[in-house]
């Protein structure tokens, strides 16, 4: 016996898939550390992204006058940006901190 008929097709399609990637999406970069958008090196893990996701679902809230869902949610931005503003593994310059300084500012704003 041989193998089937369609064993030379399956193989070739094996050899032309592409290689799974070797590195998460959370690892850095091979050409070094990232910057901001203000050419500072930047390492934040996610946290200001997610505070801005809670920050937005806030204001969502908020407009559809829910506003106990809307504090949680400012919170959660608050929580986000304390960790930034705390945990020293996170690398943000002078400039991007300003931004940080604005976002908390607004989220309390936000809040009252």
């Amino acid at each position: 016996r041989g193998p089937p008929p369609c064993a030379p097709r399956a193989a070739a399609a094996r050899r032309a898939m592409p290689a799974p990637p070797t590195a998460d999406s959370d690892s850095e970069a091979e050409d070094g550390p990232r910057k901001d958008e203000y050419g500072d090196q930047f390492e934040d893990y996610g946290f200001l992204k997610r505070a801005e996701e809670h920050k937005k679902a806030g204001n969502t809230f908020f407009q559809k006058e829910r506003y106990e869902k809307a504090l949680k949610e400012y919170d959660g931005a608050l929580d986000q940006l304390i960790t930034v503003a705390y945990d020293k593994s996170i690398i943000i310059g002078k400039q991007k901190w300003n931004d940080v300084v604005v976002l908390r500012s607004t989220i309390h704003l936000n809040k009252s």
